[in-house]
């Protein structure tokens, strides 16, 4: 296919074809598709490099504030490098579209993984959280909050390594939303932190939140409260008991429930102060797991002085059952930190916070609907 730049074309198509080229990028493939806009697997021409670009949607890309914040967040994104954080090349604008040049990561991100393979091993886990929190540590230290931290933003190269993506940047549309009445702030609810509901600003311990439900996501397959609608997403985060893995998977040890308890704390100053102590928290905890079973395991192979060896291999054991839906379901109280009137004044915040998203989305629904 011949190659034709789009380059002061004002209606550039929303799609772009194999071969064709956007702001010094040869399109390649498609890697994936949001509410912020669409990735393509790209080749810069000039420097010969592969790399992602993300193109944000035109009727986006067209909002003056978007734009200025775009702006902001990519420019405050660039200068972090780190073996954890996918890496900003470029942005601008082209066309009427606002674009993103990103590190390229041969491999899948967190969501695909478990959707093929399942809930992860727990060494697997503490091993990729590990470099998820040393991302967004270093992230952190510059000032950058990610504030859509989710499975799909997790990359993981054919290596092994989990790379962090989208600092700032996929959010950007829907930050203001609880004020303005859009939809876009509904669109990924499972792991965002109740804070973040209010209006105000937010700080590290809102990715600390986000960091514990992806855990969750990956040690059993299902995300922190899995509701059959975002609303319901949303109050959960604010006023349901604190998940616990070992609810789904009873082989998991009550010191990862202790751990995510305390990350995913309705009250920010009951959390861990930043990713690295609650990676540090989640690896001593399936540390101690292994410790346990390694000892458990040599016991059983060494006879005491007055059990003799049997002639006969034991017997094997029981297999697991999975716990029944109402053995799942039977969750304790949690353990609320902090003041219990802070934590209810909080969530009672949020809750007005949540009525008045939902109103607004009902209001936006019903004039769309109107109009047509």
């Amino acid at each position: 296919m011949a190659e034709q730049d789009s380059q002061g074309d004002p209606e550039a198509q929303a799609e772009l074809e194999p071969g064709s080229v956007f702001a010094g990028h040869r399109i390649e493939s498609e890697l994936g598709r949001g509410g912020m806009g669409v990735v393509y697997r790209t080749r810069h021409l000039t420097l010969d490099r592969e790399t992602a670009l993300k193109l944000i949607w035109p009727e986006l890309s067209s909002q003056e504030r978007l734009r200025a914040r775009f702006r902001r967040e990519a420019r405050a994104a660039a200068p972090v490098r780190h073996p954890n954080v996918v890496s900003v090349h470029n942005a601008g604008e082209e066309a009427g579209r606002l674009y993103l040049s990103m590190q390229f990561v041969d491999g899948t991100d967190l969501g695909e993984l478990v959707e093929h393979e399942g809930a992860l091993e727990p060494e697997l886990v503490a091993t990729l959280v590990e470099q998820i929190a040393a991302g967004l540590d270093a992230a952190h230290a510059r000032g950058l909050i990610h504030r859509d931290l989710k499975p799909s933003n997790v990359l993981v190269d054919r290596g092994g390594s989990a790379l962090v993506s989208d600092f700032g940047i996929s959010q950007i549309a829907g930050a203001d939303a609880a004020l303005h009445g859009s939809a876009d702030f509904l669109d990924s609810p499972d792991y965002v932190a109740p804070e973040q509901l209010e209006g105000t600003s937010i700080d590290r311990r809102a990715d600390v939140y986000a960091l514990g439900g992806v855990i969750h996501m990956l040690l059993t397959g299902e995300p922190p409260f899995p509701r059959r609608s975002a609303p319901a997403k949303l109050v959960a985060h604010a006023v349901a008991e604190r998940p616990r893995p070992s609810a789904i998977s009873s082989e998991l040890p009550a010191a990862i429930d202790e751990a995510i308890e305390k990350a995913m704390a309705v009250d920010p100053d009951g959390r861990f102060p930043s990713a690295g102590e609650l990676a540090v928290a989640l690896s001593a905890a399936v540390g101690a797991e292994l410790g346990a079973s390694e000892e458990s395991s040599q016991d059983a192979r060494e006879p005491t002085a007055s059990e003799p060896e049997a002639d006969e291999p034991p017997a094997a054991p029981p297999p697991f059952l999975p716990p029944t839906a109402d053995e799942r379901n039977d969750s304790g109280l949690p353990l609320l930190r902090g003041s219990p009137l802070r934590i209810l004044d909080r969530r009672a915040l949020i809750v007005a916070a949540l009525l008045v998203v939902v109103i607004a989305v009902i209001a936006v629904l019903i004039g769309v609907i109107g109009s047509g």
